[in-house]
């Protein structure tokens, strides 16, 4: 499930800014569509391209009121979309990040996806080192990192990791940062996985 922002059409899952919504609102929206896809029995939640702890926090309210209706709910996973190696696109750290779903037992691990690849080991670093004795699992599944190019609409040609092997070969590195769950978000195709399923 995708980030409230992405419902308002102008970008704000990669913002954060959601105009006048409170924080109540926002509890309300993540709660009905929880309920509704719980009750469809998937294998899990997850809940992605996340811009702030604002709407982290949200979502754990949301996982806690749905659970004390005696809604039965599948492990769920919260994924941020970072601007650095540091910070979400909001601007909240990657330690307020892990730190909004850590003490939630419905949320067993935090992500980091929708991101350019070059970003993902420093933000997997700080969660691992905020989640330390947590048991929480750590995820990643970048984009391929391309420069968008808003005029013209369409991807700049030659940006982003272009090499399916070179994409694999960072994977590596995530998972020595801690990560347990890698694949890939926009832009990365069935050749990157099968190469990063290869490498692995």
């Amino acid at each position: 499930m995708g980030s409230y922002g992405a419902v308002l059409a102008n970008g704000a899952e990669f913002t954060g800014d959601f105009g006048s919504l409170t924080w109540d609102a926002l509890v309300e929206f993540h709660r009905i569509r929880i309920e509704a896809v719980a009750a469809t029995k998937p294998d899990l939640l997850a809940f992605e391209t996340v811009p702030c702890v604002f709407e982290s926090s949200a979502i754990v309210k949301a996982l806690e009121q749905c659970s004390s209706k005696g809604i039965t709910l599948q492990p769920a996973w919260i994924s941020f979309s970072c601007r650095d190696s540091h910070s979400s696109n909001a601007g909240d750290s990657a330690e307020a990040c892990a730190t909004s779903i850590k003490d939630s037992p419905f949320v067993f691990g935090v992500g980091v996806n929708c991101t350019k690849p070059e970003f993902v080991k420093g933000i997997l670093e700080s969660y691992k080192k905020t989640l330390e004795g947590s048991g929480k699992v750590l995820i990643c599944y970048p984009n391929k990192g391309e420069t968008w190019d808003a005029v013209g609409r369409g991807w700049v040609d030659q940006t982003g990791v272009q090499n399916v092997e070179a994409y694999a070969d960072m994977a590596k590195s995530w998972i020595e940062a801690g990560a347990t769950i890698v694949g890939g978000c926009c832009r990365i195709g069935p050749n990157h996985l099968a190469c990063l399923k290869e490498s692995l």
